[in-house]
């Protein structure tokens, strides 16, 4: 209710109240009619303000009509409003008008406050009334309205003032006068909005001059269009800078549609465009460096088929298809990969991207051309929450690397010369294959191929003519194997052929034989090497094996079955069996034996008497070295010798043997026994201390050099040793004289006789055994004889076993002889006189 409505209504209440015969009834009826019309409750109080009248009770404090009555009034009214309150009541009483109070707070009958406006009459000079008339009216929901517009208000204020941006109404014609003017304007410019809206500034009037036509142009389009605009503008900052703003805005048409105000938003873009221009540089350098980087740079889908999102034009170089040719084809980068490779990729990436992980893969991709490349695949997935949004990585050929490794993976597990496999790749073959046989209840076989004498060629032509054999020998061997056999060359001299046997196991022994028959029979043809045939003989030792079986066990066996090959003859095939076995752990404790016979003076001699063939007259003796081993008896050279080379062991027993038979001769005067002959190994010869010891042994027992021979066996080794020829001259000077033993069986026996320092010629007994059977024999001894005796050399004829035999060697010329006609190996004391 209006003040202006308050007032009549007073005046109203005075006029009831001037008139005569005013009854109480009619004072009520009237009151209820003034309250029914204020919308409110009118009440009567006293002087001292307790009420005397309710005209329809006090319903806004929820009491019951006459509840009040007798009560004061001020019992209802909120502590702090009292004051207020009783000053109403005063002026009221001094005053012919009624007065007001907007907002009293009175309290409920439920306990909570009623904001009234309370409006007062003074009546004290009518007795009717005799009181103050109260008009109470509830104001409570207009008091919240109020205030809530004024929150209202006052939150739309201070967001305007905190926008980053500045809000504006303006003219909507040049010059743009502003009219409101807030916000971040003073930030975005440099100067306080009241400077534009007192008209100190324009805005219009800061903007960049090179700008205004466009910015003119954009503002009329948008206007003819009648629709809201956003213009981007740099404008002059009050401290000289330039800043970039951005207006948001809308035109307010008049009642004609012509323009008539712009209101918006200005926003500081600066950082924006400055961020945009650093981001426009960057990526212009980004995709230089993208362009120029050799590797291919990608983005693509996180899941199969990965498709492309991004590829560098380094994709060309690579793959040989553009950019442009992957995409207008549908291509992927995953359609590039060799369909054999895919399952890996997409494993391998899978895995790692859901680990969150980078990853590093190689496959091969299949070239525009044809051709296959290796590739790199170096990536990382960019997540959006919880899943995968895109990878991101690189693209490396490292089809030269890849080949380079192949070259070296390959030049490792192969032999140089020949291109077979090399020893370590040939035992993983043999593991694999015995693990497959295990599989097919099948078989394999290994068998070691050594080639013999193949040192006389590289000694003779050269090693480039023994390097050219080994290629042709390779050649052969390769034509001669099945798709299913398998070759290495695992030595100098040695090569090894893996097969396979399926089926019926009984059967793969006599395959593996048939086999390694077939290889030993075309092997042994001749090669033919710088214009000439060589011929080359190879032992074969052939190993069997399956399940439980390992690789080196059968190159273990198959070598001990060669080496029973090789002591049997040349272009032999050996089967390796048990007794195989046995005899090779027998040579190993042999072998772990003779370090200790040395030691315990388990070393022997026996000797044969050397005899005049006529007279049979003993002249000197043969020392025959054995080894008394204390569990297997007395073992003859061919036993032990071998191993004794083979372990060095050999020089050992030769200085034990010089030592027994010079103390021998100590023991026998030479009117007796003239000499005693010892054999020595060209190992033995090869060590110039051999002359110290034989000079020692002499000196130490007193035995003159006369009556001690050095025996020796043809060998090239021998002819060839610059070392063991000096050896010779050197026990030649002390004293000692040298002979040949087994003449005639070696390869160059005229080029000892040049050679070598010899006194003495021994017939090998192979051709004293065929003496009386074969005349070609005869012919042999008989231009041994002759030839030995024009150049000065004492002949013996060894292994004489028959009277025929001895005559017949005596009619030839030959006067010395040794053999079983004469006596076998025995101690000295049996072959001397009582």
């Amino acid at each position: 209710m209006s003040k202006a409505d308050s007032h009549a209504d007073n005046r109203a209440m005075s006029d009831i109240l001037d008139e005569p015969h005013v009854t109480t009834t009619e004072l009520d009826a009237h009151i209820l009619m003034l309250a029914a019309r204020m919308q409110g409750v009118a009440v009567v109080a006293d002087n001292e303000l307790v009420i005397t009248r309710e005209g329809v009770g006090v319903p806004i404090l929820g009491l019951a009509p006459g509840a009040l009555i007798g009560s004061s009034g001020l019992e209802a009214v909120h502590p702090e409003d009292r004051d207020a309150v009783l000053q109403l009541f005063e002026t009221a009483r001094k005053n012919p008008f009624a007065q007001s109070m907007p907002e009293v707070r009175l309290m409920h009958v439920d306990g909570h406050w009623v904001t009234t406006e309370i409006n007062v009459l003074s009546c004290f000079d009518d007795p009717l009334v005799n009181g103050f008339v109260v008009h109470l009216h509830d104001v409570t929901q207009q008091v919240a309205l109020r205030t809530e517009l004024l929150a209202t208000q006052e939150t739309h204020r201070a967001l305007i003032e905190n926008l980053p941006a500045a809000v504006f109404r303006c003219q909507a014609t040049a010059p743009y006068t502003d009219f409101q003017m807030g916000g971040a304007i003073e930030r975005i410019t440099g100067y306080p909005a009241s400077d534009f809206i007192n008209g100190n500034h324009i805005l219009d009037s800061l903007a960049l001059p090179e700008h205004i036509p466009r910015t003119d142009r954009e503002l009329a389009q948008a206007i003819a269009e009648k629709r809201s605009y956003v213009i981007d503008y740099p404008l002059r900052h009050r401290d000289g800078s330039v800043r970039w703003v951005s207006e948001h805005g809308r035109i307010i048409f008049d009642e004609l549609g012509q323009p008539e105000f712009l209101e918006g938003a200005l926003f500081d873009m600066t950082e924006s465009v400055n961020a945009t221009a650093e981001m426009i540089e960057s990526k212009a350098w980004l995709n230089a460096l993208i362009e120029n980087v050799p590797d291919v740079v990608f983005r693509c889908g996180p899941y199969p088929p990965y498709s492309t999102i991004f590829v560098s034009s380094s994709v060309e170089q690579l793959a040989g298809y553009t950019v442009k040719q992957l995409h207008d084809g549908g291509m992927d980068l995953f359609d590039l990969i060799l369909p054999e490779d895919m399952p890996a990729v997409i494993e391998s990436v899978t895995r790692e991207i859901e680990q969150r992980k980078p990853y590093s893969i190689e496959y091969q991709i299949l070239h525009s051309d044809g051709s296959l490349r290796w590739v790199e695949e170096r990536g990382m997935a960019t997540y959006k929450g919880e899943t995968p949004d895109y990878i991101d990585g690189l693209l490396i050929d490292v089809t030269e690397r890849k080949r380079l490794e192949q070259r070296l993976t390959h030049q490792a597990t192969h032999d140089g010369l020949t291109g077979l496999a090399n020893r370590s790749l040939f035992l993983d073959r043999a593991d694999e294959a015995i693990e497959a046989a295990g599989r097919t209840s099948g078989k394999v076989s290994l068998l070691l191929i050594a080639l013999d004498r193949f040192k006389i060629v590289n000694d003779a032509l050269g090693r480039d003519a023994g390097d050219a054999l080994l290629v042709v020998f390779t050649s052969r061997l390769r034509n001669l194997l099945r798709t299913k056999d398998f070759a290495a060359r695992i030595g100098g001299e040695e090569f090894v052929v893996l097969c396979t046997h399926s089926g019926d196991p009984s059967q793969a022994e006599a395959d593996a034989i048939g086999m390694a028959e077939r290889l030993a029979s075309e092997l042994c043809k001749p090669f033919r090497i710088r214009g000439r045939d060589i011929f080359v003989m190879a032992g074969i030792g052939v190993a069997l094996g399956g399940p439980g079986d390992s690789s080196s066990e059968l190159l273990r066996d198959a070598d001990t079955a060669v080496y029973r090959a090789r002591n049997r003859g040349r272009d032999r095939v050996q089967l390796f069996d048990e007794s195989l076995r046995h005899a090779a752990a027998l040579a190993l404790e042999l072998e772990t034996d003779l370090h200790r016979a040395l030691a315990a003076e388990e070393i022997v001699l026996l000797f044969q008497p050397i005899v005049e063939i006529a007279s049979e007259k003993l002249v000197g003796i043969e020392a025959l070295v054995r080894w008394e081993h204390p569990r297997l008896g007395l073992l003859a050279p061919d036993q032990f010798l071998e191993t004794a080379e083979a372990t060095g062991l050999i020089v050992g027993i030769g200085h034990r043997v010089i030592d027994l038979a010079v103390a021998a001769m100590a023991e026998v005067p030479e009117s007796v026994l003239s000499y005693v002959a010892v054999n020595l190994s060209p190992q033995e010869l090869a060590h110039s201390a051999i002359v110290d010891w034989v000079a020692a042994a002499l000196r130490r027992t007193g035995v003159a050099a006369s009556r001690l021979r050095i025996e020796i066996t043809e060998g090239a080794e021998l002819l060839d040793s610059a070392t063991a020829i000096g050896t010779l001259s050197r026990l030649r000077d002390l004293g000692v004289l040298v002979a040949i033993d087994d003449f005639g069986t070696g390869y160059s026996s005229l080029s000892y006789l040049l050679r070598l320092p010899v006194d003495i010629v021994k017939i090998d007994q192979s051709f004293t055994s065929n003496l009386i059977s074969d005349p070609t024999s005869t012919t042999i001894i008989s231009g041994i004889v002759g030839l030995a005796k024009s150049l000065g050399y004492e002949v013996i004829a060894e292994g004489i076993e028959e009277v025929a035999q001895a005559e017949k060697l005596s009619d030839l010329g030959c006067t010395l002889g040794q053999g079983y006609l004469y006596s076998k190996p025995v101690a000295l004391s049996e072959l001397l006189p009582n």
